[in-house]
């Protein structure tokens, strides 16, 4: 049937299905209610037929009767005349007699307000044999004060097949809206979720809506804030935060708590490889060849592209692996690449001196007050090896660096885990892998933290801390290359790539690089499920942190890294 008044997809929100009201209608609801309408799994309740009007929340049509009393003796296992016949469409339990009568004196110990006790709630015949408890049609003064319990087990299982019949009212979410005790004239727990209503009606309590929800003991010791106990006109409009803080311990002060000492960092058995060597693998000359790096790739190729585009991939693969490849271990520190860079960038005599003249301005993470002054950059170094003649590829050469995603173990760094055999144990860095093979001399840092820096602080989301990652170790490359090659060198041509933290850090390197103004050329810069923008994003929890009253020192920590320079 239609709904009336409505504006909520809930259930008794329609006056033709809430409780009946003798005192103004002969059958309980509105004349217009009278219509059967088909329920969707074909049990049948009172429901309103197009003529029914639409009416402001809480109004009912005009009463019908004009006076209708109730006594405590009026609750029996018969109706006493036709007009008080069960109304179409629900069960027939035993309903409330109704007398047109004067109205009724002191001693008919009248029953003024509909609801306001048990016995004249909807019938409930899933709990009661007769729709209420057995004393309300003995004499509802020998009645308690709660509800007594089901009389029917749950466990009950008829013996012949029966057609569900809705029992509407037996829950207080489908009773008709109470506008004096609920803003929105029911809990609020039936609006936003009907499931986690408790048992018992929540208190009536008008002005404060949260008192109505369903009780949360994890945050209140009571379920709801103390104020709904004491006093609920004293309740502010907005709930108030949690009573019961994840802090909140039971030991007394001078209760002793077990501590686990955490175990002391060591190196690895065997120590660190050396840096700016070589590192040995099962290959002669060290020299990885490029048909293993081949066969490699065409298998991560296999694993990880779709059936029809395996061949595709692979025919791409094979133009793009061209050399050999031998891996080194890189090292470089703050205090060599100063050196390095304003021997080549010195003020020329007679000329006004530049701002690249000084390292401590174009690479600031490298000042001698900086975090990274005094600390040691190690990564894992690939050489492109000219698969015919053994030596360095000759030419002009570009660069690329490789930054890997998160690894929080120190010694789990490239330049540590780069395989000896890597046909057994296939390394992580298969993408920098294929750039070198393809031309390119690829660095993959360790970061701060990691590898040779092995018993320094690793910070996380820095963009500082992967510039001086990344950035000394090129320098140190050009310089190596250029001190010790005579027919290779390290152009300003620069790929930058990383997934995950790493794609991270490939932003920050870049950055890095533009800072430097030393015309180096970015030809490829790709990142891949990168954290970035964390600055608007870490914004958008402080407006959430507020609303949600969190707790005030993670508040201010978020304030500032929305305002950093990482």
């Amino acid at each position: 049937g239609r709904l009336h008044s409505h504006h909520r997809d809930l259930v008794g929100e329609d006056y033709c299905v809430w409780g009946p009201n003798y005192e103004c209608y002969t059958t309980g609801w509105p004349s217009c209610c009278s219509s059967n309408a088909t329920i969707a799994d074909n049990s049948t309740a009172i429901a309103g037929n197009n003529t029914c009007p639409d009416l402001p929340e809480g109004i009912l049509p005009p009463c019908e009767l004009s006076t209708t009393t109730y006594t405590t003796s009026s609750f029996t296992t018969t109706v006493s005349d036709e007009s008080s016949t069960t109304p179409a469409g629900l069960p027939n339990a035993t309903l409330p007699v109704r007398e047109t009568t004067t109205p009724a004196t002191a001693a008919d110990t009248t029953l003024s307000v509909l609801g306001s006790s048990y016995c004249t709630y909807a019938p409930d015949t899933s709990c009661y044999l007769t729709g209420w408890p057995a004393c309300c049609s003995e004499g509802a003064s020998t009645c308690p004060d709660q509800q007594p319990a089901c009389e029917v087990s749950s466990t009950t299982i008829p013996s012949s097949p029966v057609t569900a019949t809705i029992i509407l009212g037996s829950d207080y979410c489908t009773y008709g809206p109470d506008y004096n005790c609920y803003s929105d004239g029911w809990p609020s727990c039936c609006i936003e979720d009907e499931t986690t209503c408790p048992e018992e009606q929540p208190p009536c309590i008008p002005g404060a809506s949260f008192c109505t929800y369903a009780p949360d003991t994890s945050c209140y010791e009571t379920g709801w804030p103390a104020c709904c106990s004491d006093d609920a006109s004293t309740c502010p409009q907005n709930q108030p935060p949690c009573e019961i803080t994840s802090t909140t311990s039971s030991l007394s002060p001078n209760t002793e708590i077990p501590v686990t000492a955490f175990t002391a960092l060591t190196l690895p058995e065997g120590g660190l490889r050396t840096c700016n060597e070589v590192i040995e693998m099962d290959y002669p000359d060290n020299i990885l060849p490029k048909e293993i790096i081949l066969a490699i790739l065409e298998g991560m190729i296999e694993q990880s592209y779709p059936v029809e585009a395996v061949e595709a991939g692979k025919e791409q693969m094979a133009a793009l692996v061209k050399y050999d490849l031998r891996a080194h271990k890189i090292c470089a520190t703050c205090e060599e690449v100063n050196a390095m860079w304003e021997a080549k960038n010195a003020c020329i005599d007679g000329e006004p001196c530049t701002s690249k003249s000084f390292a401590s301005e174009v690479m600031t993470y490298c000042m001698e007050s900086s975090f990274a002054y005094g600390r040691t950059m190690s990564g894992l170094l690939l050489e492109p090896i000219d698969s015919v003649t053994k030596d360095p590829i000759v030419g002009r050469v570009a660069t690329t660096i490789f930054s890997d995603p998160t690894n929080p173990e120190p010694f789990n760094c490239p330049s540590e885990t780069w395989p000896t055999d890597v046909v057994a144990s296939p390394p992580m860095q298969i993408g920098a892998m294929a750039t070198a093979s393809s031309g390119t001399y690829t660095i993959v840092p360790d970061v701060l933290g990691n590898g040779e820096d092995w018993e320094g602080i690793r910070s996380y989301i820095v963009k500082t801390v992967y510039q001086a990652s990344a950035v000394p170790l090129l320098l140190k490359l050009q310089n190596d290359v250029e001190n010790n090659y005579n027919c290779t060198v390290l152009d300003k041509r620069i790929n930058i790539l990383g997934y995950s933290e790493g794609g991270y850090a490939s932003v920050a390197i870049a950055d890095a690089f533009d800072t430097l103004d030393d015309g180096y050329i970015h030809t490829f810069t790709g990142i891949g499920g990168a954290p970035i923008r964390l600055s608007t994003e870490q914004l958008y929890v402080i407006v959430e942190m507020h609303s949600n009253s969190y707790p005030f020192p993670p508040f201010i920590a978020r304030l500032g890294n929305s305002d950093s320079s990482t």
